[in-house]
């Protein structure tokens, strides 16, 4: 496959995470709205942004959810549904998997320092 198709694929495909956060997408939803296959979305986006997919989607995320619970001061709950995640232990995990501390733990970090 041409670079450039590799690279139109994995921007359309990361302009698509990015539109509406609260309703998380996955690989094949991606694949269809984008009409390629789960492969070539998940080898055209390694080859663009060197991670896979679900790698960046989750970071992104995260990052976004992070964003809200410093700046705008949201509950650990509002931020994790606005981010796509239903169950709060559940993105604390992933928060914590990506962030390398709880919500509550990594907020009061930050917030010591300011």
């Amino acid at each position: 496959m041409p670079r450039a198709m590799q690279v139109r694929i994995a921007e359309q495909a990361k302009a698509l995470m990015e539109e509406d956060l609260s309703k998380p997408q996955t690989i094949a939803s991606l694949a269809n709205a984008l009409c390629v296959s789960e492969t070539t979305l998940k080898e055209a986006f390694r080859a663009t942004f060197g991670c896979p997919v679900y790698t960046w989607y989750r970071r992104f995320r995260i990052e976004s959810a992070a964003k809200m619970l410093l700046e705008e001061g949201c509950p650990v709950g509002v931020a994790a549904s606005r981010v796509g995640y239903a169950n709060p232990s559940k993105f604390s995990a992933a928060f914590a998997a990506v962030m390398g501390s709880s919500p509550r733990v990594w907020v009061a970090a930050r917030r010591d320092l300011r």
